[in-house]
């Protein structure tokens, strides 16, 4: 039974670091993973401030952010 534990834990913690990669390199300049398949969404999304806070950041990176935050947060519980 415990082994069986162990193995869960360890897929969710590989999928947890897959999801970190992934994110991480969607900050750059030409994101991959994250992306809309609309190329015209994303300039708009990176164009457009969310309401709850109209003059930070922009809805691309608060996306990103949240993706960051659910990746580290699996990869913490997992390890």
């Amino acid at each position: 039974m415990n082994f069986l534990a162990v193995m869960s834990g360890g897929i969710y913690a590989i999928l947890g670091v897959l999801h970190l990669i992934y994110t991480l390199h969607d900050f750059g300049g030409r994101p991959r993973y994250f992306r809309p398949v609309d190329r015209s969404l994303l300039a708009a999304m990176r164009n457009t401030n969310t309401a709850i806070a109209p003059t930070g950041r922009d809805y691309w990176s608060g996306i990103l952010g949240f993706n960051l935050s659910t990746a580290l947060a699996y990869c913490y519980l997992r390890f």
